[in-house]
Parts: C-alpha cells; sequence; structure tokens
C-alpha cells in the first residue's frame, strides 16, 4: 500500500455483501489548493482492495446514515460527489472529489465507527499535481 493517505483502520464488507469479501481500505490520494476558491482545498479519494468476490457493494447513505457517506466540517453530503458504491479489487485512485475550506476536514466514511473512515484536511499530504499537470 502507499502512504499517500490517512487511514483509521481496515474493515471488512460482511456488513454489505458476501462474507467471502476482504479488507477495503478507503484513501485520500492528494489534496490540493482550490484555485477557483481562495482559503479552500479539495481532496482526492480512492481505495485499494485486497480481494473476496470480484465485486462488492456499498449504497451511499447521504442524511449521515450509518454506511458509505461524506461529511465535510461534520456534515453529510448528498451523493453527487462520485462516492464508490461498488468495490472492485485492486488499487482505485481519485474515485470522486470534495471541496472544503481549509479550517474543516472532510471525512469519508464506510461504516458509523470512527476506526473506519478516511480523513483529509488542507495539511493532508501528498499535495496533488496542479490542474493539468502530471503527478510528480
Amino acid at each position: 500500500m502507499s502512504a499517500a493517505y490517512v487511514y483509521s483502520g481496515e474493515f471488512t464488507l460482511d456488513a454489505w455483501s458476501s462474507a467471502s469479501d476482504t479488507a477495503v481500505v478507503p484513501v485520500v490520494n492528494c489534496v490540493a489548493r482550490d484555485p477557483a476558491n481562495a482559503g479552500s482545498y479539495i481532496a482526492r479519494f480512492g481505495y485499494e482492495r485486497t480481494g473476496g468476490s470480484p465485486v462488492a457493494r456499498v449504497p451511499y447513505a447521504s442524511g449521515g446514515a450509518a454506511l458509505n457517506y461524506v461529511s465535510v466540517g461534520g456534515n453529510p453530503l448528498p451523493p453527487r460527489y462520485g462516492v464508490p458504491t461498488a468495490f472492485t479489487i485492486g488499487s482505485h485512485q481519485d474515485q470522486f472529489s470534495v471541496r472544503a475550506l481549509d479550517t474543516q476536514s472532510i471525512t469519508w466514511w464506510l461504516t458509523s465507527d470512527e476506526t473506519r473512515s478516511v480523513v483529509a484536511t488542507s495539511a493532508t499530504e501528498p499535495v496533488c499535481a496542479p490542474v493539468g499537470q502530471p503527478p510528480a
């Protein structure tokens, strides 16, 4: 696994699909200054999944339900951000992006307890390449 993320733990998908599904690790791929909004940043999220059935499905739960949602500054977002609901095996970068103020954290929750989430802040590393430039 890459060191390009902060996460609180691994979890299995047995709450959503078959017990043979194995760990999915949510990741923050990188963060970047928001070129359109001073005082804001954009975080890019992805995930890694090591095995199990070919696809594990987790519906997006808007409104802060117990499974698979994103919050900014503690406020749940509606499902328009492209948050994955099907998790295939492998490393999947840049699955969706979320914008937030520098003072807010962005959390991708895959269960209701915080050991199964990933958090981005404006200080999370690595820094994304500027728009239009390849990653370093």
